[in-house]
């Protein structure tokens, strides 16, 4: 039989059949886990980053002594968090991704290794008047390497090196945990099932599958994970290569093994499937995803396979949303339809066809669509 229907899921979808996935999940687990990590959480939480002071840096240093089992990613986001001043609030490791970002593009611009590097020097010259001239979230994350590498000041290379394995080492850490949260989860692959149905009004056997989750509730041939699947312990975890002009600098930067389209490349090789073919498809579900800029290269390339921008498109795309995050549906019902929005103009205004949105709207082909 043909499979006509596709479906393309975010964690959006995991977390509303009861999983506790997000990144916040996450954190929660690792505070929860390790007495060391969860002593400076409580410490940075406790102290704002504004009301910081030299004395407060002597004060954190003992705390420094964090678990072997972490990465240098779950202190670097506790200290984004930190001094976006999240941590008051709740918001957890909010926005990962575009704080892995900033991280990335500080680092390329060798912003973040001259201040780890001149902390290591100030450090051991006992020449303080450098840490003045930098905000406190940096200092910590100073001091935090110079404990880690013994007082030794490292090479850009290795640096940058570092960074690529603790990213990996970060991801696989949450894949573990994720692995762990579907097998002691008995009612996971049921509930995706349900939800699977309510999206499409159709059964498994009629769909094909794309997913941005590292679980594997749809076990088919005609289903993809083109994050990876936690099960196998090989995961993506990174960021969206520079966009524009910016690109093709990226593919030959250090940082291109911290992009997503490396690593989707990387389990690729490795046998994980990775895509499907769309022959046949009339109707394309979304549901889950954020919507934000760190997904517009796959829906950029999504809308040319469909071709969006021509007259001849016949396949139908639906966002489906529910309520989350204890919003009301009018809440989310207008998020939603911003981001979608955003997502169209963007393309279309890309490729000059200024009108796509409208046109999409008119002739059906658009969708934006509660599920209760």
């Amino acid at each position: 039989m043909e499979r006509k229907t596709l479906v393309i899921l975010g964690n959006g979808f995991d977390l509303k059949c009861g999983l506790h996935s997000s990144y916040k999940d996450f954190f929660d687990h690792q505070i929860k886990c390790y007495p060391n990590f969860k002593t400076l959480f409580k410490y940075l939480k406790n102290n704002k980053e504004a009301s910081f002071n030299e004395n407060k840096i002597n004060e954190i240093i003992p705390l420094m002594s964090l678990e072997k089992e972490l990465s240098f990613f779950d202190l670097y986001f506790l200290v984004s968090d930190w001094r976006n001043g999240f941590l008051q609030t709740n918001r957890i490791w909010s926005a990962i991704e575009d704080m892995l970002l900033s991280g990335i593009t500080a680092s390329k611009n060798s912003i973040s290794f001259n201040i780890c590097h001149s902390v290591f020097i100030s450090i051991k010259s006992k020449d303080y008047y450098f840490f003045y001239q930098h905000q406190y979230a940096e200092k910590i994350i100073g001091h935090y390497l110079y404990k880690l590498f013994d007082g030794k000041t490292l090479s850009e290379n290795l640096y940058h090196d570092f960074l690529i394995k603790e990213l990996n080492k970060f991801s696989i850490n949450f894949a573990r945990y994720i692995t762990n949260q579907t097998s002691n989860n008995d009612e996971y692959m049921h509930e995706a099932q349900v939800l699977l149905t309510k999206i499409t009004g159709v059964g498994l056997n009629e769909c094909k599958i794309i997913s941005f989750n590292y679980t594997d509730p749809f076990i088919t041939p005609d289903s993809a994970n083109i994050h990876g699947l936690a099960s196998k312990n090989e995961i993506v975890f990174g960021v969206t290569c520079d966009q524009g002009n910016g690109k093709e600098k990226c593919h030959h930067d250090w940082s291109y093994k911290m992009s997503k389209e490396y690593k989707i490349a990387l389990i690729m090789s490795e046998g994980q499937k990775v895509s499907l073919d769309y022959n046949g498809i009339k109707d394309i579900y979304v549901y889950g995803l954020s919507l934000g800029e760190q997904d517009y290269d796959f829906f950029e390339n999504l809308f040319d396979q469909f071709d969006f921008l021509m007259r001849s498109y016949e396949s139908k795309i639906h966002f489906c949303y529910s309520i989350y995050n204890g919003k009301t549906k009018d809440e989310v019902a207008e998020e939603i339809t911003g981001r979608v929005t955003n997502l169209i103009n963007k393309f279309g205004d890309s490729h000059e066809n200024y009108g796509l949105l409208r046109s999409m709207i008119q002739k059906g082909n658009l969708d934006i669509r509660f599920i209760g």
